[in-house]
């Protein structure tokens, strides 16, 4: 994904992502781009940065709010 629909696909799932999405996003073979991905355990939220000074943030659904 370029930079611009990173950002627009978080967006749109309201910066919660579950599961294949996170995997989608963070997979760093089809954003080759992104240079830094850091989890934070304690807020379950995910931080990236990119090639281009781009900054990335979104929370990690939990399990049980998937089919949500």
């Amino acid at each position: 994904m370029y930079p611009e629909e990173i950002s627009e696909f978080i967006k749109s799932h309201n910066y919660q992502l579950k599961g294949k999405d996170i995997e989608a996003v963070i997979d760093v073979q089809k954003n080759p781009q992104l240079t830094r991905v850091k989890f934070d355990n304690a807020h379950s939220t995910y931080e990236m940065w990119d090639s281009f000074g781009n900054y990335f943030t979104f929370k990690a659904k939990e399990r049980d709010d998937w089919e949500r």
